[in-house]
């Protein structure tokens, strides 16, 4: 390929990838990734090269970033690694807090919540010593964030509420909002029903018109529903799934929850509809809400006795392939016998969360009722 040839496919002057060819312009990361993008060069091959050569911490940085946004987050932590060598031993740690940071991001994103609480505790604590009242409250954010997901839910709120005020003072309202709904999440889990009700107004409040509304929105109708009863949570429930700025991700959940509680009021038709909708865009669901809308609709086919109706669904469920929410799982099991057939080749796991849709109290209830397949 000539350097004409190779230019156009990067979308850069030829002068330019010629200066970087003959070794006098380093090219920029954003240079790096675009061109070996365009000439489907992929990261592994590249990489270890351009960081046996590259000593510039930020230029590392920037790449990580760029990593990072692409979810190219192995990568990512491997210029991390390089990064945070340079900037201990060449630059006086010049670089730590924000390498403590990424690090955290790319584990988080990945799911690594243990990793992850380590290098958000080394982000909070270095940027305590430092009069950066942005990036603390950040930090403070951050470890909340992973304290919830490692279940120190205790600690985890106590964190909110430290990074809530540190963002009401700086005035950063959209992160108020965002401190809240985690707060919020986590007085769910504990099944503290009240006062997650009131972070999940105060979270919809400061999000309104921003990303994560939807979220605050549909743990509002949750909260409802668990203090006031299924009947009161309708309206919220429907205003959610009707609203057109809502992520189709937020606006499944809520259906599948909005059919739960149509089912527990006995309005088994109208649940089931609401499944059907929520069935239109079957490619596009994670596999938790896809067994959660098939298992609604199983355990709805057999609360009217539709026993070949609640086969076909129990069927998909099985056929899905991917995780599942632990009450789902216990639920399908509990109906697997009640139809007399082998359940999904999956454990009931040993600690089921609650998500506030009771699908297991009503297999249990089926199971209790005497209904049953033929011959079963």
């Amino acid at each position: 390929m000539t350097i004409s040839e190779a230019a156009r496919l990067g979308d850069m002057p030829r002068a330019y990838l010629s200066m970087i060819e003959a070794g006098k312009r380093a090219p920029s990361p954003q240079t790096v990734l675009r061109l070996t993008a365009a000439l489907q060069i992929p990261i592994t091959t590249w990489l270890p090269a351009y960081l046996g050569e590259e000593t510039r911490c930020q230029q590392l940085m920037r790449l990580a970033n760029l990593l990072f946004d692409e979810r190219s987050y192995g990568a990512a932590r491997t210029v991390l690694s390089r990064a945070y060598f340079v900037s201990r031993n060449e630059q006086d740690g010049r670089y730590n807090t924000e390498i403590y940071h990424l690090l955290g991001k790319v584990y988080y994103a990945r799911g690594q919540y243990s990793r992850a609480l380590r290098w958000f505790r080394l982000l909070d604590r270095a940027t305590r010593h430092f009069q950066e009242p942005q990036m603390q409250a950040i930090a403070t954010y951050n470890l909340a964030q992973v304290l919830a997901k490692v279940g120190q839910r205790v600690d985890a709120l106590r964190k909110f509420e430290e990074a809530d005020e540190s963002f009401v003072r700086l005035r950063q309202w959209f992160y108020v909002g965002r401190s809240a709904l985690g707060k919020a999440n986590v007085l769910l889990a504990m099944h503290t029903y009240p006062e997650a009700y009131e972070a999940y107004r105060r979270a919809a409040y400061f999000l309104r018109r921003k990303d994560f509304h939807g979220d605050a929105r549909l743990g509002e109708a949750i909260t409802l529903a668990a203090l006031q009863g299924a009947e009161p949570s309708l309206p919220l429930f429907r205003a959610i799934v009707q609203t057109d700025n809502v992520g189709s991700l937020v606006r499944t959940k809520a259906r599948t929850n909005l059919a739960a509680k149509l089912r527990q009021l006995g309005r088994f038709e109208d649940a089931l509809r609401e499944v059907k909708e929520g069935l239109q865009d079957v490619d596009q669901l994670p596999s938790p809400l896809l067994a959660g809308l098939l298992a609604e609709a199983t355990i709805c086919h057999m609360l009217l006795k539709d026993v070949d109706a609640a086969m076909q669904t129990f069927q998909a469920y099985k056929d899905i392939d991917g995780p599942k929410d632990g009450e789902d799982i216990a639920a399908m099991h509990i109906v697997a016998g009640v139809l007399g057939v082998a359940p999904a080749d999956e454990a009931i796991p040993s600690v089921i969360e609650d998500d506030h849709e009771q699908r297991l109290k009503a297999a249990l209830q089926i199971l209790q009722s005497g209904i049953r397949a033929g011959g079963a």
